[in-house]
């Protein structure tokens, strides 16, 4: 272990306070030790996104970063431009990690109003904070770039890395920047939200439709306040400028399924809300990047149970055939296939067979 002895406790606590309506609330502390990768990891290459702080420099704009572009290799930073959008980066872990270390504050409440029997929904606030958190230095490749020539130093501890025995930064023959980047331990992270629940069942027997049918609603909703990393909040925005993420202010799901006997009917859409380019935040200079629009997607699918042992499934995913956004500074393809659908329209369909029970 590179940790060693840790502490961690979770206290909660709830009170009924009628017979409908509970509140609840939760305080944890908790740890987490880096990775063996995040130890090790041993140079990977990467090429993400920057800018060149000597492109087009004018000396009489800035004397001393003028005269700093000279001392990297580019001896006429004005005649100077950038080539390539991407620059070649190795991304490296670090021995010397420390364990996360994080706080978790959550309150809400849990109601099931007596007037709409069926319904149960609960809306709760969280505050999470964690103190160490691991995390490529300064963010990434713009962050370190930015860092080494704001200092005008090419021999101080923003430009020359101890512990990695190299130079953060280094160009190749023609001019273009390497930067190799380091996991640290970063100042604290600090997210907030509020996540809301509500399930709904009505029965639709009154209807005709058999005594067993009804209509299922299940909603998901998560609202981020906040995502707040060396002091900047990335709340509301997409993209790999400096930290690689999706950071939504809303997302939300909503699956609605009709049951009749052992046939089961579901609609299921999904809500990306739009965010804003993370390359256009002031912290960066308030740039005119192209962000990503809020996302739709719906999904249907049916499953019978034709006996104990045998069910079978059909559905189609991503009904709309909704492309996925792209954007600047992208996480991966363009956009982020982690978040988006990458594939459009789909069928799916399959059997279950249980040869352990009954017929």
């Amino acid at each position: 272990s590179t940790v060693g002895n840790i502490e961690t406790y979770k206290i909660g606590v709830g009170w009924q306070a009628a017979e409908s309506f509970r509140i609840r609330g939760m305080y944890q502390a908790a740890t987490r030790a880096p990775s063996v990768f995040e130890l090790f990891q041993a140079g990977d290459q990467g090429f993400p996104l920057y800018s060149e702080p000597c492109a087009k420099l004018q000396q009489a704009e800035e004397l001393d970063l003028y005269a700093f572009c000279q001392q990297t290799g580019i001896a006429a930073p004005e005649n100077f431009s950038q080539s390539n959008p991407q620059i070649e980066a190795l991304f490296f872990g670090n021995p010397l990690l420390e364990e996360e270390e994080s706080e978790t504050l959550t309150f809400g409440f849990v109601a099931q109003p007596s007037f709409a029997g069926g319904l149960r929904f609960s809306v709760d606030y969280w505050d999470i904070k964690v103190d160490g958190f691991i995390d490529s230095l300064l963010g990434g490749a713009q962050g370190v770039i930015d860092a080494c020539f704001g200092s005008l130093d090419l021999n101080g501890p923003q430009c020359q890395s101890a512990l990695l025995g190299r130079p953060f930064i280094d160009r190749d023959a023609s001019g273009e920047l390497k930067v190799n980047v380091p996991l640290v331990n970063s100042a604290e992270l600090a997210t907030s939200g509020i996540d809301l629940q509500a399930d709904y069942a009505v029965p639709l027997s009154w209807a005709g439709l058999g005594e067993d049918s009804r209509l299922n609603m299940n909603l998901l909703v998560t609202y981020l306040n906040e995502y707040v990393m060396e002091g900047i909040d990335y709340a509301g925005t997409i993209g790999a400028f400096n930290i690689s993420g999706a950071f939504p202010e809303l997302k939300a799901n909503l699956r609605l399924s009709y049951d009749i006997g052992p046939v089961d009917l579901a609609l299921n859409t999904r809500y990306i809300d739009a965010m804003d380019n993370q390359g256009n935040l002031s912290a960066f200079g308030n740039n005119s990047f192209a962000s990503a629009g809020s996302a739709t997607y719906m999904d249907l699918s049916a499953r019978w149970q034709v006996s104990n042992a045998v069910e079978l499934s059909l559905g189609m995913l991503n009904i709309g055939d909704r492309r996925p956004p792209v954007f600047s500074n992208a996480i991966d393809q363009n956009t982020d296939p982690s978040t988006y659908d990458m594939v459009g329209r789909s069928w799916f369909g399959g059997i279950r067979v249980d040869l352990t029970g009954d017929p």
